[in-house]
């Protein structure tokens, strides 16, 4: 028997072997359901308590579930779960931590340095994405009206994905590359941030480098490029390798190639506290 709580009112019990022959949908002037298997009728039951009931959708949702319980727990023995959770987490809480900072106006920006953007190239592409996934979403939720869970599910699915969208275009916008008295900081929204010292480099130069992939990072002997559209435009020689943290890794650097949308500014703001000559 099913238990009386899940009932819609005025029903005490029916009985678990049901299955439904037969089910009619009224949506005025409110959600209605009617189930009938033989002589027996069930009236004014919502659509997710007929499907949450079902012996075959319990049994599917049950099936699924041991199926994704089964790959979480091969993945976890693997080592595969733990970075790629962790990565995950800090995208979905940078994205809502930057939304707050785009908002209200408040770049991660250093006391006394200069932020240099670097989001010119793909910021035309996020509105565009931004732009599809809203109406998509629209649509959707406008196709799927006489069915309410699915469109329910779906809507904040798509919510979701173009907050995310959102989130991942305000990280790289106030989470800039940034000039100042103590060195360079060079950024890729909340995942990449690698600082450097004045005096730990043997040279800044613009030197524009078109890369094979689109990986946003690369190794390329001993040369990292953080890239935006397979692009950067700045080169920054070290004098000692360093340690950065990717998001994914630890690497050691001898240079360091990046993007930025005003490089010629950034290029005579560092020669000017680094004090090279002018060439």
């Amino acid at each position: 028997m099913y238990p009386v709580s899940s009932l819609p009112q005025g029903y005490s019990s029916i009985p678990t072997g049901t299955v439904p022959r037969a089910i009619a949908v009224s949506m005025e002037p409110w959600p209605r359901v009617t189930v009938r298997s033989g002589s027996a009728s069930i009236s004014a039951a919502p659509r997710a308590w007929v499907m949450l009931t079902g012996s075959k959708h319990l049994k599917f949702v049950s099936r699924v579930g041991r199926t994704l319980c089964r790959c979480f727990t091969i993945a976890y023995s693997a080592g595969m779960t733990t970075s790629l959770m962790a990565r995950a987490g800090r995208m979905e809480a940078g994205g809502w931590v930057s939304l707050y900072r785009w908002i209200f106006r408040r770049p991660r920006t250093s006391a006394g340095a200069t932020a240099f953007a670097y989001t010119m190239p793909t910021v035309a592409l996020y509105w565009a994405f931004i732009g599809v996934s809203a109406a998509e979403t629209i649509g959707v939720d406008f196709l799927l009206h006489r069915w309410p869970v699915a469109r329910v599910i779906l809507l904040v699915l798509g919510l979701w994905g173009v907050i995310f969208m959102l989130g991942m275009l305000a990280s790289m916008k106030v989470n800039p590359h940034e000039a100042g008295p103590d060195g360079l900081v060079v950024r890729n929204g909340v995942m990449f941030s690698a600082r450097l010292g004045w005096a730990d480099m043997a040279g800044i130069s613009l030197q524009v480098t078109n890369l094979d992939t689109s990986k946003t990072f690369q190794m390329l002997g001993g040369v990292l490029h953080v890239a935006v559209t397979s692009q950067t435009n700045l080169h920054v020689e070290l004098r000692e390798p360093v340690v950065v943290s990717l998001p994914d890794r630890d690497e050691e650097i001898t240079s360091l190639r990046f993007w930025a949308d005003d490089p010629q500014a950034l290029l005579a703001l560092a020669r000017q506290y680094r004090k090279d000559p002018v060439r």
